[in-house]
């Protein structure tokens, strides 16, 4: 099947609404067919939606993941995973056993930032963040895994990265599949 071209005389605009409709349904229908299998999950990450395939690798026989993968094959830093269907268990795929979830990075400034966990409530939908703000009655950077966002975290002085979707049922998709972080430009405000 060949894509079709852009004709002479067509409006532009009418070819890419007519086209972004017909992805747009095409993920509607992805989301109902992720519903009743288990390969497929679609996401609403509020900014959008996350189509995750959770069957064996296309053209293979189905590769084994690596061996520090966590359970969403990621293996990296700032991985997350359930434990107990009560918490949300965050760290380094590649190190899982070791005490840091990865490194941060602000200008020259990096922190170690330790592993940790955060309590989830069993048959509820949860976002998992790594937040960092300026706490100016200290002087210094506050760093911290959350799953709601605070004013001082949402103001001009904070930062923060969702770093994965635990779904009702206990799944976790992981968001950032960048490994260590780094912030860089001014903060979000």
């Amino acid at each position: 099947m060949t894509t079709p071209r852009l004709e002479s005389g067509e409006n532009l605009f009418e070819v890419l609404r007519e086209k972004f409709n017909a992805l747009a349904d095409a993920v509607d229908a992805l989301d109902k067919l992720a519903s009743a299998s288990p390969l497929l999950d679609v996401v609403d990450t509020g900014a959008g939606k996350l189509i995750q395939w959770n069957g064996p690798a296309p053209g293979g026989e189905g590769a084994a993941p690596a061996e520090n993968a966590a359970p969403s094959g990621y293996a990296g830093a700032f991985a997350v995973e359930l434990v107990g269907g009560t918490a949300a268990r965050i760290y380094n795929a590649a190190d899982p056993s070791g005490q840091y979830a990865g490194e941060i990075a602000i200008g020259s400034v990096r922190h170690n930032m330790p592993a940790g966990t955060l309590r989830i409530t069993p048959g509820a939908a949860a976002d998992v963040y790594l937040t960092v703000h300026y706490d100016a009655g200290t002087s210094s950077l506050v760093y911290a895994f959350a799953s709601a966002l605070s004013a001082s975290v949402t103001g001009a002085q904070g930062w923060y990265r969702k770093l994965a979707i635990v779904s009702p049922a206990g799944k976790v998709t992981q968001i950032h599949l960048g490994g260590d972080i780094e912030i860089s430009g001014r903060w979000c405000g």
